[in-house]
């Protein structure tokens, strides 16, 4: 039995919220996947092949950053060193109005639930302890 992710209903339903240029926002943060679980490349498979999975959530109009621990995201640092931010891994989602990022959600969303589907056949193949889910949204 796979542990449900955010549901498409349950996106849809979480506040946006507005960044300070106005842009609809929200975080899918994964809480469940953790250092013992770097073998399952999380993050490839988010983005896809050649950026296939990111390119058909993002548009001109909305954004995706996938950053924290685990993303190869660089961030500069207050003395100019380049590391990633000390987060948990989360993809921060912007748009332009809130009726483009309901759309964005609920895209995202599928795309998880299909990798989270095959994130706990990892765990169950590696003996890892599966997490009551592997991400949320914020």
């Amino acid at each position: 039995m796979v542990p449900p992710g955010p549901c498409v209903g349950q996106a849809a339903q979480a506040h946006a919220r507005k960044d300070r240029r106005g842009r609809a926002t929200c975080k899918f943060v994964f809480e469940g996947y953790r250092d013992e679980h770097k073998n399952f490349d999380l993050v490839p498979r988010v983005i896809g092949r050649g950026g296939c999975n990111m390119r058909a959530i993002a548009t001109e109009n909305c954004k995706l950053r996938i950053r924290g621990r685990a993303s190869a995201h660089l961030e500069k640092t207050r003395n100019g060193a380049a590391r990633e931010a000390d987060l948990p891994l989360h993809i921060a989602l912007s748009c332009s109005d809130e009726a483009e990022l309901e759309v964005a959600k609920e895209k995202l969303d599928t795309l998880l639930q299909g990798i989270s589907v095959h994130f706990y056949r990892f765990c169950r193949k590696m003996g890892h302890a599966e997490p009551a889910q592997l991400y949320r949204l914020v």
